[in-house]
C-alpha cells in the first residue's frame, strides 16, 4: 500500500510541477514563482489515488483468491465484507484528499476564499475518481497481473513496478481529466 501511495504522490507532484513549468506555453523554470500549495494538492490527490488503486488491487486479489480475506479484531471477514471495507477506505480517503486539496488550493490562491460546500463538492468529485482508481486496481489484482505473495527477483520487481506505474498513470489520468470537467 505504501508503494502505491508513494508512486501516486510522486506522479501527482510531477504532473503539477510539469503544469507549472509549462505555464500555458510560457515555460516557467523559476521554482521561486511556483505555487507550492498547488504542488502539495497534486501530491495529496495523487497519494489518495495511489492508495485507492492499491486497495483495489488487494480487493481484486481477495476476490481472485490469491490474497486472504481481511481479519479485523480477531474476526475473519467474508470476501464481500473485505472488499466493502477496502472500498469504504478508498472512497473516504479520496473524499478527504479532495476536501484537503481544495483547502490547499484556497490557501495558495489569495483571490479564492474557502467555501465549505465547495470543499464538499471537491471531496465528492475526488471520491468518484478514487472509485475509478479502486476499480482499475481491482481489475489488475483480480486478473492476476499483480503477483501477490510470490517471491520475484528484485530486478523484475522494479521493471514490473515501472510498467504498473505507467499503466496506473494512463488508467487514472485519462478518467481524471474527463471527470475534472464535470466537477
Amino acid at each position: 500500500m505504501l508503494i502505491a501511495t508513494l508512486i501516486g504522490a510522486a506522479i501527482g507532484t510531477a504532473i503539477e510541477v510539469g503544469k507549472q513549468i509549462y505555464d500555458g506555453g510560457n515555460w516557467n523554470w523559476d521554482p521561486s514563482t511556483w505555487n507550492y500549495w498547488e504542488i502539495g494538492k497534486g501530491a495529496l490527490i495523487g497519494a489518495a489515488s495511489g492508495l485507492a488503486y492499491g486497495l483495489g488491487g488487494i480487493a481484486g486479489g481477495i476476490v481472485r483468491g490469491s490474497v486472504k480475506a481481511l481479519t479485523i479484531a480477531g474476526k475473519a471477514l467474508t470476501v464481500s465484507q473485505s472488499v466493502g471495507v477496502l472500498l469504504g477506505v478508498a472512497a473516504s480517503t479520496s473524499f478527504i484528499a479532495g476536501f484537503g486539496g481544495y483547502a490547499l488550493h484556497t490557501a495558495g490562491t489569495p483571490e479564492d476564499d474557502f467555501n465549505f460546500f465547495k470543499g464538499i463538492s471537491e471531496g465528492l468529485g475526488q471520491s468518484v475518481k478514487g472509485l475509478l482508481s479502486f476499480g482499475t486496481g481491482g481489475m489488475f489484482g483480480g486478473a492476476g497481473v499483480w503477483k501477490f505473495g510470490q517471491k520475484i527477483p528484485v530486478g523484475k520487481q522494479i521493471v514490473n513496478a515501472m510498467y504498473r506505474g505507467a499503466a496506473r498513470f494512463a488508467a487514472n489520468y485519462i478518467p481524471n481529466y474527463v471527470i475534472d470537467g464535470i466537477f
